[in-house]
């Protein structure tokens, strides 16, 4: 019985694709959090009144900064999206040296 790895299902190409299809998710979200920090930057609907109770301005300050926040933290995500298909592009490299014919790298298992 051999010591060797599972040979991954998928290959470089099938991980670079989803990476690119998730970056593309993230920078719609992203996209999408910035527009609505900016909407809600430019105060209240209009028609409210000028003297919005102070309460509802304190919520609009925090609903800015937590989609601010929101906003950092998909950066955050493609970062480690990143080092995941980073990590996976090295099991992927070593799982194919294992495999090619006169290959000494299954000597160390």
């Amino acid at each position: 019985m051999s010591a060797r790895p599972d040979l991954p299902g998928m290959g470089w190409a099938s991980v670079e694709r989803a990476r690119r299809q998730t970056h593309a998710r993230l920078d719609r979200v992203q996209q999408g959090l910035e527009e609505i920090a900016a909407e809600l930057r430019q105060g209240p609907p209009e028609g409210w009144s000028e003297g919005i109770p102070t309460t509802i301005a304190a919520v609009h300050e925090q609903m800015v900064t937590r989609l601010i926040i929101a906003a950092s933290q998909v950066d955050r995500a493609r970062t480690l999206l990143d080092q995941a298909a980073a990590e996976e592009q090295d099991r992927l490299r070593r799982a194919r040296a294992w495999t090619e014919p006169g290959s000494d790298a299954g000597s160390a298992w």
